[in-house]
Parts: C-alpha cells; structure tokens; sequence
C-alpha cells in the first residue's frame, strides 16, 4: 500500500480511471441550455443578458414574461409569476470565455469542463488524505472518481457551474482545516477568498458548506473560537441568499424547481420524499434518476415474472420500492458506521461521523431542484470517505488472511476477517465497478439523447430566405422542456432565427385537431395516461395552479382558451391564430422517429389524428441519412 497512498499517484490514477469511464463525453456535443446560452451571447435572446449573467432564463418582471411567453421559450401555460434564474457569474464567464476563444466548436469546451472535473478529484483527495489514514484515503478517492452523479456536471457542459463551485468550496474547507491545525493565517485567508468563488458559481456551493460547518463541530479547536472561525462562512453565505433574493434570482411557480422560501410547503414535500431517494442513490447506488424518469426493473421483472396482470397490479409501485431503498440504505450505514468503530482510531471515526454529517446537510439545499443523480456529487464525497474506510479495512484482512495462509498459521480472527472480506466485496462491487460501468453507459446514454436532440430540430427543411419570418408550430412533444430549443438549435447551426415557437400541449400522448375556421384550431387530449405533470405541475407551472375551463391566454399572434381539463390539466384547447393557418408564416410540425417534419392540416370541419410524439433518436436520423446517400451499411436500429 506504500505506492498506493502516495496522494498524487492516487490522484493521477483516479482521474485517469473516472476521464476513462467517461470519454464519450467528449463527443457529446451541445445540449440543452447550451443553446440558449450561446443565443444570450449572441444577442438572439427575446432578452438581453449580461455575459455574466447567463443562467437568468426568465424573472418575475412582467415584461420580461411576457417576452419569454411571446417567443415561445415558455410554452402559453406558464404561470404568469413563473420565475427561473439563477445567479452564477463565474460559470456564466468561464462560457462566454469558451465561446470567444473556442467559437461553436464542442470538444475544447468539454475538454475545459474535463480540466475541471479533475480539478475536482484532486482538491477531494487534498481533503482525504489530510484527514484519513493514507489506505483509507486513497480507496476513497478512487471512489469518488468512478461515482455516477459526475456524469451529467461533466458532460452537460451548462451543468459545469456544480464542478466549479464545488472546486472551490472543497479547496476553501482543505485550507480551513490547514488553519485551524495551525498552519499560518494565510490559509484562513484563502478559505475565505475560495468559498467566495465557490458561492460566486451558484447555489451548488451551499450542497459543499455543511462540511465546514460539521468540522469545525467534530472537535474543540485551540486558538480562536468556534464562533469566530465559522463567522466568514455564515456571513458571506447569508450575503449571497439575501444578495439573490434582493436581485431577484430564485424560483417560483414551478414544480421542478422549488424555493424553500417562495414555496415552504412545496418544499417540505420534497425533502420527505427526496432524502430516502438520495440516500438510497449514495449508499445503495439506486439511481435518484429513476424516480423522476422511471425505472426499467419493473417492466423487466414483469417479463420475467409468471404473475398476472391483475396481480402486478397489486404490488406496490416502484416509487414505493425506492423509497424502501433509501431507509434500508441509511440503515446499513448505521450498521457499517457501528462495523467500523472498533477498527478504526476514535479521531478516524470522529472523521468519518463530520464527513458523513456534512455530506447529508448537502442533500437539504440540492432538493430545491427535481430529484436526479447529479444532485448527489458533492454528498458523494463524504459516503465515499466511508466505503473507501470500510474497503481499506476490507483490502487489510484479506491480506492478512493471505499471509496466514502462506505461513499456514492459525486463524485466530477468521470470523471478522470473513466479515471485512465480504464489506469489501459487496462495497468494492457496488461503489467501484458497478459504479464504472454505471458511469460509462450513463455518459454514453446522455451523449446519445444530446446528439438525438440536437439532430431533432435540424431534419426540419424549411426555405432560408422565409423561415426567419416564420412561427415554428408544434402540436405536442415528448418532452415538453427541450421542445423550446428547437429555434436556437437551428441558429446555433447558421440557420435563420426564427420568428418564434409554439407549443400547444405539454400532453405526451395521442391527439386530434379539428380545424374550425380558417383562423382556428381545436387540439383535444386522446390519452390521459402521462398527462399529469405535464403542463399544470411541469417546469413552468406548479402542481397546484390548475388550469378552469374558460380560461383565456393571449400569447403574440396566438389566442388560447382552455374548454375541458382533467384534474386540471387542459384535454380540450382552442387556438385562434392572427393570420389564417394556411398563411406560410406558420409552420405547424410534429415529431416523428425522423425529426421535425411538417404537417398538413385538415380542411375546415375535419379532424385529424396525431400519434404520440416519440423521443429523438440519433440513429435513426443517422441511418435515414445514409440510407438517403445510398450507404449499404447503414446501421440497423
């Protein structure tokens, strides 16, 4: 182990291991938000934004409102107080730095990104081997290299702002420690100057200042008091809430993203539900993803299953699984916490108990957002402290068992030894190698779903010379949330920018269109099934806002009257257009397995009906693509 606990080796050998794991990453491309950031800098946005400023997607300024609504980045159900800005200067100048220097060329941008996440990976091994046995250490940052809540920060090049922040925020409690073990005032100095750049990248700082907070409680410190040594940290993190809230940054009116202080209740709710959720993620590696997107154990079982239906039906759903999962997580570390504390030096384990402290108060401030995996890297830090303990002790009786073997003594301990053997083969397989393979198909799957929407929006064939005066109308989208992109995507790629974009319903399911008149459309919802969270209760709405029958929406050229709804999400909708539908200024689309393409409506008094949108997939465009240059081996989907 000699080689091993040598920190720089370790740091080198877990960055090259977790870089490994996510080399598709590289290829992934633009995604998302990405492309509303690059038309902020490009002066493209309905709004102005600073280039310090690129994470103020909309404020609660009716102005600004209804700039988001009229162009269609904010579909025409958005509550009219929906509000989603975040204040993250550092990150948003580290992009317009990317975009100056770099232009609309991707790989130098998530190389950058690289350079931070393994920045990441050595302040974290700063931290672990100055307070971990060097064994302990090094398996713990070996770890946290593999862990899969990296993927997205390091794939997801506007997810960037997690990995800065918590650079910063790990490299001002590593300088704080150094202090406090009477280092010189130096350090204290650069704590303080770090978690200032840790809160100058976003809200993702706070997930990383329970650390500090639990460390300076672990023990009595010599020198100053607790009071005064925690008093920078408190103010400037009090500073930064308040300066949010005084400039008007934060979230409101929408069910993804949830204030504790616009909306306490909302709130509440999710940290009941997403504390287990987490939890179960961090200690059982149960993805956080599939509570918000689904898991594919209960089809599988299904089909592996010789039970019925009806009695399927009975068993409880997997939410309820999951959360199970979260409680039994937290009590096997409570037993492995009990496990360790007899083979471990009371300091180690006062190590491990602050660590473990700091890593669940980083859950609180992440579930202001909707529960996925990503949330959990910067509490990442603190479970891996405590796997890669429990795996050196593991690693340290199987060598010793070995060494009794060889020398064909006696066995005096075989009991525990068995015990450290399975700790470290049932942690070595869930947080190391699962947690690998884990990390290698997510950022493949992610890479996949960019490249797929990206794609999306670009087989749509539209005359340069008009489509910059054109509405780009779509009757629904498979995901509601990425459908506003599609106008940016195709200025990103040197297309017109379009006049705006129009999203009817947020409905995944069938629909029919009755063309009334001339000027009108009537959308009817066919399939309830998927509908809830859809428009009341998504990104720009909270689940509690319900749409009535008869209410009426003026968007820019576009008039909406909700008719029907159910459990208030609109099933029945009218739109009545400033120009007849037939006019070339409006181009009505739908999404189909081979992008965008346009659609012919029916004549006046007839219905038409549109099958359920499917997800883009980029090998699908890619085998139409070599099917259409007459490639013989175009990949089979």
């Amino acid at each position: 182990m000699k080689t091993l606990a040598r920190p720089w080796l370790v740091v080198l050998l877990a960055v090259g291991l977790g870089a490994w794991a996510r080399v598709d990453a590289l290829d992934s491309g633009f995604w998302a938000d990405d492309f509303m950031q690059y038309a902020m800098l490009t002066h493209a946005w309905p709004s102005q934004r600073a280039v310090w400023d690129l994470f103020h997607f909309v404020d609660g300024d009716p102005a600004d409102h209804k700039r988001m609504v009229d162009y269609g980045v904010d579909p025409w159900w958005t509550h009219p107080q929906f509000r989603l800005s975040l204040l993250r200067p550092v990150p948003s100048l580290l992009c317009a730095f990317d975009h100056r220097v770099f232009g609309f060329e991707a790989r130098p941008h998530h190389i950058h990104s690289v350079l931070w996440w393994a920045a990441l990976v050595a302040s974290v091994g700063w931290l672990l081997f100055s307070v971990l046995p060097p064994e302990a250490a090094a398996c713990a940052v070996l770890l946290f290299s593999v862990e899969e809540s990296h993927t997205v920060p390091f794939l997801w090049l506007s997810n960037r702002s997690a990995l800065v922040a918590t650079v910063f925020a790990v490299a001002a409690l590593c300088c704080h420690l150094a202090w406090r073990r009477g280092r010189s005032a130096t350090f204290r100095f650069a704590s303080i100057g770090l978690l200032a750049l840790a809160l100058s990248c976003g809200e993702y700082a706070l997930a990383s200042i329970g650390y500090l907070v639990c460390a300076e409680f672990a023990q009595q410190w010599p020198g100053v008091s607790r009071r005064r040594a925690l008093l920078p940290a408190v103010t400037l993190t009090l500073g930064f809430v308040l300066l949010s809230a005084a400039l008007g940054y934060g979230s409101s009116h929408s069910t993804l993203y949830t204030s504790p202080f616009s909306a306490p209740l909302d709130y509440a709710g999710k940290l009941a539900t997403g504390l287990p959720v987490l939890l179960g993620d961090l200690t059982l590696s149960i993805p956080a993803d599939w509570w918000s997107f689904g898991s594919p154990w209960p089809a599988q079982l299904h089909d592996w299953s010789e039970l019925s239906d009806a009695t399927w039906e009975t068993l409880p759903a997997w939410r309820t699984w999951q959360l199970s999962g979260g409680v039994l997580g937290a009590l096997l570390t409570a037993a492995l916490l009990k496990w360790l504390r007899p083979r471990v030096s009371p300091a180690d384990f006062r190590t491990l108990l602050w660590l473990l402290a700091g890593a669940v108060l980083g859950l609180f401030p992440v579930l202001s957002s909707f529960v996925t995996t990503r949330l959990v890297m910067p509490s990442s830090i603190g479970f891996c402290a405590l796997f890669g303990t429990a795996l050196a002790q593991g690693l340290s009786a199987l060598v010793r068992w070995y060494s009794k073997l060889r020398a064909r003594a006696p066995h005096s301990s075989l009991r525990a030894d068995v015990a450290a053997v399975l700790v470290l083969g049932v942690i070595g397989y869930l947080h190391g190698v699962q947690a690998f393979s884990d990390s290698r198909h997510t950022t493949q799957f992610f890479a996949f779903v960019a490249d797929s929407r990206t794609m999306w929006p670009l087989t749509l064939e539209l005359d340069d010379k008009t489509s910059g005066g054109q509405r780009l109308v779509m009757f629904n989208a498979a995901d509601a949330n990425d459908a506003p992109h599609a106008p940016f995507i195709r200025y990103a790629y040197k297309l017109p920018l379009m006049r705006g974009f129009r999203l009817l319903s947020g409905a995944p399911g069938e629909h029919e269109v009755l063309r009334v008149d001339a000027h009108t459309l009537e959308l009817r919802v066919l399939d309830v099934n998927g509908l809830a969270g859809s428009m009341v209760g998504s990104l720009t709405r909270a689940q509690d806002d319900w749409l009535q029958p008869g209410q009426q929406v003026d968007v820019d050229g576009m008039h909406v009257e909700v008719r029907k709804v159910h459990a208030g999400q609109p099933v029945l909708m009218r739109f009545r257009f400033d120009v007849p539908v037939d006019d070339p200024s409006l181009v009505f689309v739908e999404s189909t397995p081979l992008g965008l393409r346009r659609l012919t409506l029916p004549a006046i008094g007839t219905r038409l009906r549109l099958a359920a949108p499917t997800m883009p997939d980029h090998n699908v465009f890619e085998r139409a693509r070599r099917e259409a240059e007459g490639d013989d081996k175009a990949p089979q989907q």
